[in-house]
């Protein structure tokens, strides 16, 4: 049989880091694993492996398709704080949440070995801390709230709107936190609910229709997206920006692409419309998994953009 080497005239590459230019086979050493990497020619949705388990209301971060938390939501018979980590190819169980929530109901950030939950349902100011091998607790948020939007990393993040049940309502309370401690910053232009975000402390975007952008002391409107609904799953950051997703109406299986100053429709759909889902990744490559169908669903579709590279991981055994 003939060698890669002896048909390509070149070894596999050793790798830290992973090759995104189109036609790479390489081997990279951090993820012990060989990868291809191949470009699509347009925006797509494919599927992945379903989670372990159905749910709805999870949230989830990191850094592309194949390293990604989903963590906390609904399944039955009520909340959950369980986690677990998406190679691209199998999910792996991790630590718990100290405190099982319906956390679409919440914010998060951050990746896969640093990620940052805060507030939630029931109605809670509870943040935790992600160190890749276990969840504790962090500074409590000052305004205890649900369904709010949230964006930056475990040090440097921000949570915006959200709902209260006492007061009942919604609100446009904003918070930094600093890796201990909430503080109280400008309000969030809306009294508003089911929002997401994305980007750093100080470039970050968020909404669901009206979207605004931050830049670490104010807010100023972005663009609104012709799919209104919330509940979306987004990745990327604020001038590179993707979100799928969303109820009303129920079940949007809705892409639409961000460049910092407006939102386009993809032509690329969900296999199976939902929302509610976690999702990880960056806007040129992301993952979502479980949502409401409406009913909970164990569903993982991968996103690729036009002419971005898709890893995949290669069975040599």
């Amino acid at each position: 049989m003939a060698t890669y080497k002896e048909i390509q005239g070149q070894r596999i590459v050793n790798t830290s880091a992973d090759i995104t230019s189109e036609g790479q086979v390489f081997y990279n050493s951090p993820g012990n694993a060989y990868k291809l990497s191949a470009a699509t020619a347009a925006d797509a949705w494919s599927s992945g492996t379903n989670l372990p388990a159905a749910r709805n209301e999870s949230r989830g971060t990191g850094t592309s398709t194949d390293s990604g938390i989903v963590f906390g939501g609904t399944l039955p018979p009520g909340n959950t704080g369980t986690t677990f980590q998406y190679d691209g190819s199998s999910w792996t169980s991790q630590p718990s949440m100290n405190t099982a929530r319906g956390l679409f109901a919440e914010g998060s950030a951050g990746t896969v070995t640093a990620a940052i939950a805060f507030g939630g349902e029931p109605q809670t100011d509870a943040t935790e801390e992600y160190d890749g091998s276990s969840w504790t607790a962090g500074g409590a948020l000052n305004t205890s709230r649900y369904t709010l939007g949230g964006f930056g990393t475990v040090t440097a993040a921000v949570a915006a709107g959200g709902y209260r049940n006492s007061p009942a309502g919604t609100t446009n309370a904003a918070e930094e936190y600093n890796g201990s401690s909430w503080t109280t910053v400008t309000n969030y232009p809306a009294s508003t609910n089911a929002l997401s975000g994305v980007g750093p402390q100080t470039a970050g975007l968020i909404g669901s229709g009206d979207w605004y952008e931050y830049d670490g002391a104010n807010w100023t409107a972005g663009g609104t997206a012709s799919n209104a609904a919330g509940y979306k799953s987004v990745a990327g950051v604020q001038t590179n920006a993707t979100s799928v997703g969303g109820n009303p109406p129920s079940n949007a299986p809705t892409t639409e692409k961000y460049n910092g100053t407006s939102w386009s429709t993809s032509s690329a759909t969900l296999n199976t419309g939902r929302y509610t889902m976690a999702s990880w990744g960056t806007a040129a490559g992301f993952g979502v998994a479980g949502g409401t169908e409406p009913s909970r669903s164990n569903k993982t579709e991968e996103f690729v953009a036009v002419d971005t590279a898709k890893l995949e991981t290669i069975d040599v055994t």
